[in-house]
């Protein structure tokens, strides 16, 4: 079986940095502590773009289970690569390693990409996409139990000279058994206002654009009944969840994946006997 012939698992992560250590590297005025803000304007930046500077070592305080590690906003440049370890010590990659890889696994069609462009030749995502709003993300295929975690950054030709972060997801959550309905929605919402003035004029106030997908999960069984009902009871509308459309492709996890929160608590509803269906409508925080 191919990663293309593979089940769309949905992935709806529940965030543990907020009650870590955070620790490493060299960021010394916007500091690791903004990584735990929820603003994402509040970014850590590196001292340089060092890869001893850009280090990041996670004490979860405990050992969680752990399905997916994410950067979000950003300042990773076209050539990044990264590493997430996941260790039985601080800095330990006993438990989990997923070995250096490429920040950016998104590609886009050469007809997205203008001609001369720098990189129409390269394949990889055009530098309209750098930066925002796609997250970098390592989903795993399976728990792993951890206290530790570590990311490692090497972007040492990036053009601002230091690496930017606004926000790390780190956490477990749920991954469906079963595929959403073929029916899901995602798409964007545009907070942009136009004004027409008494000419006729337009003003045109734009703002960033934020991603949704609204989904159902038509068969349930009594453990994902559990699990997603335990889910809903701790995040409510108001905690943040990381949204990933296919755990088994990168390319779709980060074109489509995002930082967001759920907008509504949807009952879980029988379908048979120790079966329930359930909807999802999850919103992009900016």
């Amino acid at each position: 079986m191919t990663v293309a012939d593979k089940p769309e698992h949905v992935f709806i992560g529940i965030n543990r940095i907020d009650e870590a250590t955070i620790t490493g590297g060299s960021w010394p005025t916007l500091t690791l502590a903004n990584l735990q803000d929820r603003r994402l304007s509040r970014v850590a930046r590196s001292a340089d773009a060092l890869t001893t500077s850009t280090i990041i070592d996670i004490d979860l305080s405990t050992v969680r289970a752990l399905r997916a590690v994410a950067l979000i906003n950003h300042n990773l440049s076209q050539d990044a690569n990264w590493r997430v370890t996941i260790g039985s010590s601080s800095g330990g990659s006993d438990v989990y390693d997923t070995g250096w890889q490429g920040a950016w696994a998104m590609t886009f069609d050469s007809e997205m990409i203008e001609w001369a462009a720098d990189n129409w030749w390269g394949g990889i995502a055009d530098s309209d996409y750098l930066r925002h709003p796609w997250i970098i993300c390592a989903p795993m295929i399976a728990y792993y139990s951890g206290q530790y975690v570590r990311i490692e950054i090497d972007d040492t030709t990036n053009a601002d000279g230091y690496v930017q972060i606004g926000r790390v997801f780190v956490g477990g959550g749920f991954v469906s058994r079963y595929n959403a309905q073929v029916n899901i929605a995602e798409g964007w919402n545009d907070g942009t206002t136009i004004t027409t003035g008494p000419s006729g004029v337009e003003f045109i106030d734009e703002q960033r654009r934020s991603r949704y997908a609204r989904f159902s999960l038509p068969r349930l069984e009594l453990e994902d009944f559990k699990r997603v009902f335990e889910l809903q009871r701790r995040l409510g509308i108001g905690s943040e969840v990381l949204f990933l459309p296919n755990t088994y492709s990168l390319q779709e996890t980060q074109r489509r994946g995002f930082l967001g929160r759920l907008r509504e608590l949807s009952a879980l509803e029988s379908v048979t006997t120790n079966v329930r269906s359930v909807s999802f409508h999850i919103g992009e925080t900016l």
